[in-house]
This record gives structure tokens, C-alpha cells and sequence, in this order.
């Protein structure tokens, strides 16, 4: 007679599974399971393989407040009070200002981003820009609102070939179009003239896929990438940081950034100074006018009422009252 017992404590389930089973019905699968982790990492190295990096840049900003020594600003406060001019530097003010599209579009204009460049790579196109940027390419006759691309290869002789023409996400059909660098090179997308950069190596060959972007479409997405918020509730510093492929461009758009933002500053403040001083004159002028009417009103007044000057007058008592203590003296 035998007995079935199971490794059980009292209390336990008879349901129960161990860990030590788990492991042992894992293991009697172990083929499975090495086949789906081969998979998921392979899936996820592809993934970041054909993903472009993305590098982020980072800058800060003090902003000076108007509160020490003598300045237009700080002489301003009184008129302030009366709503004719602001002097104040409001930090969130500032804050608004750097995230404003007008900003941004001077230096997508300044820095030509809408125009981009791409280089074939292993995985996925590269962004050509800066000292990865051979030639520079310049449509003429294309407005700011639409969008084009094209493909560029540059023959060691410095022969051109242009194709696969793309205007506002339409192919255009067109055979290839032979030209040279820095020739006006009529294209269906308009006269297209191509410049060398400092980095191009004559007698090297390069393919380039070159896009352009309408305006509004490069302000938006470089807004996008832009972050911008305060270090500390209590100072007056902003932060700003940089999304883009391109470590270089990140730079070139924080710095452009600053410096766009420090011109409107300088001007906002020349601007203010003009204005307070035609204000100034104005009021000065309009006083001046109203005392010499003034003046005019009373000499009117004296002359048809046949009053003294009153200072005339009182010159003269004094000189008879001086000749008459000396003569009463004598």
C-alpha cells in the first residue's frame, strides 16, 4: 500500500506553487525565452540605431533690474505713476519675451533654419550643419510660406547634378539638371545658386538631400525645442535650453537667441529715452508759450489801467527816501 505526500506545510493551499517549480517550468522552456529576449534587444538596437541623437544645449540670462544709480528708467518712475511710461524690468516680462514667435522667427531668419541639410549615414540620414555643411544652397525665387526639397551631388570637378525635385509635398517630374557651383541654375523650383563653405575639400564628392521649410513651420518647431524658465523664484535669472540634432545649431540658436533679445532691449530702451524726451520738450514749450502769454496780459493790463511797474516804483521810493535821510542828516 502506498501513499501520495505532498511537500506541503499545514495550512498551505494544496494549489501552491513554489518558486523552485516556477524556476524548474521555465527552464523546460528556456528556448522561448532566449528567443524573445534576442528579439526585444535586437528590436530595441535597431530602433536606436535608425533614431537620430538628440542634444540639448542649455544658457542662462541675468536679468538686471533698474534699482541702482541714475537712468532714464529710474527718472521715469513718477511719469509712471500716470501710466505714460513703464520702467520697471518685470522678470516674467522677460520670461514671455524669449518665448515669443516674433524672437524666434529673427533668428530662424538670421540663421537661415529653415533651410536644412542631410548626409546619407548607416542607419538614418545625418544633419549636415556648421562644420559638417560643404556647400550652401540658396533658392531665389521661392516665397517664405512654401516648402521644397531636393537631392545634391557635388562631382570631385565640381560638377552638379540636382533630382527629385519636391515642392510643398508634391514630387515634380524633371529629369536630372546638370549646373556648376556658384551658377544661377534655373530648377522647377526657381533659380537655385550654390556656394562652397570654408568646409568644402575640392576634389571630394558629396550627396546631400536638402530641404527647405516654410517660416511658419521652422518658428514652430524651433519654438518647440526651446524650454525656458526661471533658476530660482527669488532671482532674476532665466534658463533656456536647446533640442536639435545638432550640437552646433543648439548653440548657434541659444546664442543668436541672446543676442536678438539684448538688441530689442537696447532699442526698447532708446525708444523710451526719445519718447521722454519729446515728451519733456513738448510740456516745456507749451509752459513757455503760456508764461510769455502770460507776461503779454499783464503789461496789457498795466498799459490800459495806467499802473506802475511795481519794481520801477519801489526802485524809486527808495532812492527819494535815501536822498531825504541824507538831507535831513546834512
Amino acid at each position: 500500500m502506498s501513499i501520495n505526500q505532498k511537500n506541503t506545510k499545514p495550512g498551505q493551499p494544496d494549489d501552491f506553487l513554489r518558486i523552485q517549480d516556477l524556476l524548474y517550468l521555465c527552464l523546460a522552456r528556456w528556448q522561448w525565452f532566449v528567443l524573445s529576449l534576442v528579439v526585444t534587444v535586437g528590436a530595441a538596437t535597431v530602433h536606436l540605431l535608425r533614431t537620430p541623437a538628440v542634444y540639448t544645449r542649455t544658457a542662462s540670462v541675468l536679468v538686471k533690474e533698474d534699482s541702482k544709480g541714475k537712468s532714464v528708467s529710474s527718472d521715469l518712475k513718477s511719469f509712471s505713476e500716470f501710466g505714460l511710461f513703464q520702467s520697471g524690468t518685470n522678470v516674467n516680462n522677460e520670461l514671455i519675451t524669449f518665448q515669443s514667435p516674433s524672437l524666434m522667427t529673427e533668428v530662424v531668419k538670421r540663421l537661415r533654419l529653415d533651410m536644412n541639410y542631410f548626409v546619407p549615414g548607416k542607419f538614418h540620414r545625418q544633419v549636415a550643419y556648421g562644420l559638417t555643411l560643404p556647400v550652401d544652397v540658396t533658392i531665389n525665387d521661392l516665397p517664405e510660406n512654401e516648402s521644397a526639397g531636393f537631392t545634391l551631388e557635388v562631382q570631385p570637378d565640381g560638377t552638379l547634378f540636382l533630382s527629385d525635385f519636391i515642392r510643398n509635398g508634391t514630387d515634380l517630374d524633371g529629369k536630372d539638371i546638370k549646373g556648376n557651383l556658384l551658377d544661377s541654375i534655373p530648377t522647377p523650383l526657381g533659380k537655385i545658386i550654390i556656394h562652397t563653405t570654408p568646409n568644402y575639400v575640392k576634389g571630394k564628392a558629396y550627396t546631400l538631400y536638402v530641404g527647405k521649410s516654410n517660416l511658419y513651420n521652422a518658428v514652430n518647431s524651433c519654438s518647440s525645442n526651446l524650454s525656458v524658465s526661471l533658476n530660482n523664484e527669488k532671482a532674476s535669472v532665466i534658463d533656456l535650453s536647446f533640442k536639435d540634432n545638432s550640437t552646433q545649431r543648439a548653440e548657434d540658436v541659444l546664442s543668436m537667441l541672446i543676442s536678438v533679445y539684448n538688441e530689442n532691449w537696447v532699442k526698447d530702451k532708446n525708444q523710451i529715452a526719445v519718447s521722454t524726451s519729446m515728451f519733456i520738450n513738448e510740456r516745456l514749450g507749451v509752459i513757455e508759450q503760456e508764461l510769455g502769454n502770460v507776461d503779454e496780459d499783464i503789461s496789457s493790463y498795466k498799459s490800459e489801467h495806467l499802473l506802475p511797474d511795481v519794481q520801477a516804483a519801489s526802485s524809486m521810493y527808495m532812492a527819494q527816501s535815501s536822498a531825504t535821510n541824507a538831507q535831513i542828516l546834512a
